[in-house]
């Protein structure tokens, strides 16, 4: 698949991030979720050209899924994603369960770095993201981040880095889909030509940007 991101839209963040081992998180972390040209063989499918978030992807409603992904860089396979959804209908505060892990082995800056990622997004069912918890853990960059909805479109996240530890109020989108673990199901049936435009939450720097996903054809 061909990704292009958008101008980035804000949501909030009360701080800016200085910390320069912060700022070389953030960059890697870019690269690992959003800068590749991504290898996903597509099936029969169709989506609108613009995605209403996690209601749409799981409109089909009873959904369980297990799905790799390769990441290429210039054409070479530099690592996989992994992504699983498992389905509850009993319960209805935690009706999706959503999971994620990203293993990427690139060279940046003439050193070979490994970055894993896992993600978790808890949704009700009304598809409506409840909670989600994001850790890579890179040695001296190591992060990790947990979200739970307190008040409408409140979120309480914490946040903790080699630097220390705090915890910040946002307001997230209820359109915006967090981006490692869910745009891979929502670009899944793309087939050759057609393009759509996601919302995603970069885990991160909770931000939203709108990325357009391009079918370049089947393998």
């Amino acid at each position: 698949m061909k990704v292009r991101a958008a101008p980035d839209n804000p949501i909030s963040l009360p701080h800016r991030m200085t910390s320069l081992r912060f700022r070389v998180v953030l960059l890697l972390a870019w690269l690992a979720s959003a800068g590749w040209l991504v290898r996903y063989e597509a099936f029969p499918g169709w989506f609108n050209q613009v995605s209403s978030g996690y209601r749409q992807i799981f409109a089909g409603g009873e959904f369980v899924s297990d799905t790799w992904m390769q990441i290429l860089y210039e054409g070479r396979p530099i690592g996989y994603s992994h992504t699983w959804v498992d389905r509850a209908p009993e319960d209805r505060a935690e009706a999706y369960v959503v999971r994620n892990l990203t293993h990427v082995q690139m060279k940046i800056m003439e050193r070979v770095q490994k970055i894993n990622m896992q993600t978790t997004v808890v949704l009700d069912a009304d598809c409506r993201l409840q909670r989600f918890a994001f850790l890579m853990p890179s040695g001296t960059y190591s992060v990790g981040i947990e979200g739970r909805r307190v008040k409408g479109k409140s979120f309480k996240v914490n946040l903790k880095t080699p630097s220390g530890a705090r915890e910040e109020h946002v307001d997230i989108p209820d359109d915006a889909v967090l981006y490692s673990p869910m745009t891979e199901i929502a670009v899944a049936g793309l087939r050759p030509g057609q393009q759509m435009r996601v919302r995603t939450l970069e885990p991160i720097t909770l931000t939203a940007s709108d990325v357009l996903f391009e079918g370049v054809r089947r393998e």
